[in-house]
Order: C-alpha cells, then structure tokens, then sequence
C-alpha cells in the first residue's frame, strides 16, 4: 500500500529522532489504559456512593484522582515529544528536498515551476510530516482506547458490547468506502493549488510588464479561474468527507438509542448496576468517538500521502552524477577550451546546436552572436555542464567536460547574466556567494572594476546595506553590475557574459571593457550580446544562426564579408543612433 510505502521512506529519514516517536506511541498507548482504568474508578464510585459505602468511595476517588493527574501529565509529556519528533523530521525533509533540487539536472528541473516548487517545501512536507506522524499518532491511540474498552466492556456484558461492535465495524466499512473517491479528490485538490500558486507568483514578479500591456484586467480574471478552480476541487473534498462522516454519524447516533434502550432494561431486571451501566456509556461513547476518530483518521491520512507523493517526486528528481565513463581526452592542446562538432537539443526531435566547433585560447576574447534562438546560451549551459553533448565533445584544458568533477569545474568558470539574481541579505553577503573567504581588498577591487564602488560608498551602511525583497531596490544597471563583480571577485579562468551589459549606457559599457582588459590577461572571455559595439573589439566574433556556425573572424574581416554579421551590425547601429 502506498500509505505504507511513503511512511517508512520517511520514517528512515528520522535515524537518530525515531526513538523518541516510539516512546511517544509507548505514552499513547499507557495513556489510552489508563483512561479506561479512571472509568472503572467512576463505576465504583458511583456504586459505592449508591450503596452508601463511604470507604469504598473515598478509595475510588482517590485513585481516580491521582489516575487524572498522571495522565495529564503524560498528555504533556507526550505533545513535547510529537512536537520535538515532527518539526525535527520536518526541517530535515525539507533540507533533503531542498538539496536534491540544487543539485538536479537542469533537464529536470526545468519540468518544473518554482511556484510549484515552492509549494511542495512550504505547504507538502509540513502536511505530509506534521499530517502522517500526527494522525499515525491518532491511530495507535485510539486503536488501544478500542481494545482496552472492548475488553472492559465485555466483563461488563457480552451482548451489548456486541451491538456496539457491530455498529464499529460498520462505520469501518464506511471508511473503506470512501477510500478511492477522497484519494482522487485530494490529488485534484493539491494539483489545483500548486497551478494557482504557480500563477500568482508569476503575476506578482512581473507585474510592471502586465501593467505595460494593459493585461491587468485579464490577469485578474484568470487569477479568479485558477482560484475558483481550486477552490471548487476543495469544497468538493470536503462534501465527500463531509457526507462519509454525516452518514457514519447517523449510525453511531442508532447504536446510542438501541444502547440506552437495553441498558435500562438490564438495570431493571438487575442484571447490571447503575455504575456499570454509566461505564458502559462512557467507554461505548469512547468506542463511538473512536470509530468517527479512525474513519477522519484514515481519510485524512489518505490526503496528506497525496502530499508525500508530491516531495517524494521532488527528492527523487534525476541527479547530476559526475561521469565515470572516463571519456577520451584531447590531450595537451594550447587552446584553454574547445568544442568539437557538438550536437545538442533540449528535445530529440528538434537539435539546437548542429556540428558546432570552435575554441577559444587563455587571454583570448570571444563574442557569440547571432539571430534570437540560434543557441547562443545555449553554448553557455553546456560550458558550465547543465545538459550534455548529444554528440561531439567539449575539452577544457585538454580534459573531456565529462571527465571533470562538476565542483571543479564551475570553480574555474564565472558566468553573469542578463537578470543578475540579487538574495535577500545584504551587498557584502550577494558578492561573497561566489567567494565566502574574500578579503576587503579583494572586494573593493572586483566592485571598483565592475563600476559600483561610488554607488556602494554612498549609502550609509555601505556593504552592509539590504537589498532583495526585504531591502533596497537596485536599477537593472546596478544589479548587473552587482554579477560582474561577482565574476570579477571569483578570479576564474574563463568569464561568461550573457548579454551582461544590456542595462548599461555606452559609457559605463566601455568602462566595462576596459576593466575587462585588464583582468583577463590570462583568462577566456566568452561574451553574448545583442549590442554589438560592445564586442566589435574582441578577438574573434562568432556567428550562430539555427544552431550553425555561419562566419567567424574579427569585426573587420566580418564587415567585409558583407554577410550576416554586416547585416546585424548595420541595423545594430542604426537601431543605437535613432535610440
């Protein structure tokens, strides 16, 4: 059985912390006596005082007294200890689900949405863990409050715990039923809400583009669609437990009356005393209560799996495994990297890059360019070994991409992007994420040649200023520069520029350049960029176009060809001076 499954896979996450969800099972089920053992005190206290006999009911009261204190005790010893067990496998989980997506391939990652994402480490492990453990909890309680009543009652009279039996069993066969229909309902529900949290995270981190196109109108209305949906599957979970429990309610409502009606005849005909029968109908309330309890219990437990299922998913997302294949390397060879008729495509049926090779020399500065989808970040991905080579081979160093440990790999690559992501905490903490042991003259040096020392010293608390959503706001220009410094401070042997400039001004583009020169002397630069000027004074210009290499040499050489680079440039610069 799934349920089953699931609880043991993450019951082998709690190595070290099961113990004290054993003992917490161990105080469950003492406790559940022990509230049976008070109901056998009240019976005697109420023959005894029926019958006058103070001593008797003096020694009931006592014991039931000190039989109360001690179960509340454990009733707070035993919350402590679920609370310790569930919150402590909970954050657990959650590092695990959080580790395997970090370290993912990108193939598989991308399947997914990060409102999804964040979905299933927010609401589905807290619901899974806290829901599973807590009713699992419920479950062994209330299974040994079952047991021992039954027992108890049956010393009392066989025939009426009998009836309440069979009135159990069928509030049992009730929950059964209602097995499939709530597990389906559940799984809608859950997908419902990862869609609409989805969506709405999507709406919020772009609203400024939805205002720009006037979609907010419609943006509302499908935010209320993918709302209303959900909320649609929701009610319809809750009528189906809703009407299982009305349903198992009403027959446990018939099994009181038929009770009462045969206890008192028992008590007539003296069969029974009045104590016995005030226990009968505690305990049989207690079996009642805990027919309603497992019935919740079980469908609730079928809801959360639902929940399970999902960050399973998530931890068993395909991983990056380092390749032992041991692939054949180039060899020494002087160029620092090399691309030998590369194939690649993000689905089989259609290649983005086709037979691709070039290579590109330590010191030497190198622009990919090209048409929008010709697959220029796409050579990017597969320097930094985010997707494999369909075909054909990358050599960094003479060594096979393969070959290399990923770790040490990006070690020696930095690559800064169009969108720099800024994290929450403050500048000194974004710049040291590519360098955690970077000492101050290193940082003022990276950020003065990014252009962004000026900017950094004059606000009052400098490195030490907030930024991300929780602080200040940096300009598209700023949070560019805040990646190239980053790249700069991590002192790499190849730097990836992925139109990392297109926030800047022409001047602050060539100061850029400039810096640029200075600290790749014996570095790669490999540079993407739409504003050719920026690139024009690079060593070598390539031209990509449908995944092809269609011209490569030096601005000049490319200008004077008169292909599709001198088309690109031409409209390049008309599109900057009538900017």
């Amino acid at each position: 059985m799934e349920v089953v499954d699931n609880l043991k896979k993450i019951y082998k996450y709690g190595r070290g912390k099961n113990y004290l969800f054993l003992l917490a099972l161990i105080l469950a089920v003492f406790m559940s006596v022990l509230g049976v053992t008070v109901v056998k005190y009240s019976q005697e206290m109420i023959d005894s005082a029926l019958g006058k006999e103070f001593l008797n009911f003096v020694y009931a009261l006592k014991i039931g007294a000190l039989i109360y204190m001690l179960r509340s005790f454990l009733d707070f010893l035993h919350y402590m200890i679920v609370v310790k067990y569930m919150l402590g496998l909970d954050v657990d989980i959650k590092a695990a689900v959080f580790k395997s997506l970090m370290f993912s391939t990108n193939r598989a990652y991308s399947v997914y949405h990060s409102g999804e994402l964040i979905t299933v480490i927010d609401n589905d492990i807290d619901r899974a863990i806290i829901g599973i453990f807590g009713i699992i909890d419920q479950i062994i309680t209330n299974i040994t409050l079952l047991v021992v009543s039954i027992i108890y009652l049956v010393s009392l009279n066989w025939i009426l715990t009998f009836v309440c039996l069979i009135f159990a069993l069928s509030t049992l066969l009730m929950g059964r039923i209602a097995d499939r229909p709530i597990s389906a309902s559940s799984e809608k529900t859950q997908a419902a809400l990862a869609d609409a949290n989805a969506y709405s995270q999507d709406v919020l981190m772009n609203v400024d583009i939805i205002k720009s196109y006037t979609y907010t109108e419609k943006a509302m209305e499908r935010f209320a669609a993918y709302w209303n949906k959900y909320l649609k599957y929701y009610m319809y979970n809750r009528l189906l437990k809703a009407l299982y429990g009305v349903l198992t309610a009403f027959i446990n409502r018939g099994f009181y009356i038929l009770l009462y009606a045969l206890g008192g005849i028992y008590i007539i005909k003296g069969t029974i005393s009045v104590g016995m029968f005030t226990a009968f109908i505690v305990l049989s309330e207690n079996i009642s209560g805990t027919m309603e309890r497992l019935f919740s219990s079980w469908t609730d437990l079928i809801k959360v799996n639902v929940s399970a299922r999902r960050f399973f998913e998530a931890l068993n997302i395909p991983q990056e495994q380092d390749d032992t294949s041991n692939y054949k390397d180039s060899g020494a060879e002087s160029d620092l990297l090399r691309f030998d008729n590369v194939w690649f495509g993000y689905s089989s049926e259609k290649p983005v890059l086709k037979g691709v090779s070039f290579s590109v020399k330590a010191g030497e500065k190198v622009a990919i360019v090209g048409p929008s989808g010709s697959g220029k970040s796409t050579v990017l991905s597969l320097i930094l070994r985010f997707y494999e080579p369909d075909n054909g081979n990358i050599y960094y160093k003479g060594k096979n991409l393969r070959n290399y440990d990923y770790k040490e790999l990006r070690d020696e690559l930095a690559v800064v992007l169009q969108d720099t992501a800024v994290f929450t905490g403050t500048i000194m903490d974004n710049l040291k994420l590519v360098k955690p042991d970077a000492t101050g003259e290193e940082i003022d040096r990276a950020v003065k040649a990014a252009g962004l020392y000026d900017f950094i010293m004059s606000l009052p608390q400098g490195y030490q200023t907030t930024i991300g959503e929780k602080g200040m706001q940096l300009s598209g220009g700023q949070r560019q520069r805040l990646g190239i410094a980053r790249a700069f401070l991590k002192d790499a042997k190849v730097i990836m520029l992925d139109e990392a400039t297109a926030a800047l001004d022409a001047n602050a583009e060539y100061q850029l350049y400039q810096a640029l020169n200075k600290i790749s002397a014996n570095k790669a630069v490999i540079a993407i960029s739409h504003r050719l000027s920026f690139v024009k004074d690079y060593d070598r210009i390539i031209v990509l176009q449908d995944g092809n290499i269609v011209e490569q040499g030096s601005h000049m050489q490319l200008i004077n060809t008169d292909g599709l680079y001198a088309r690109m440039y031409g409209l390049n610069t008309l599109d900057e001076n009538l900017a």
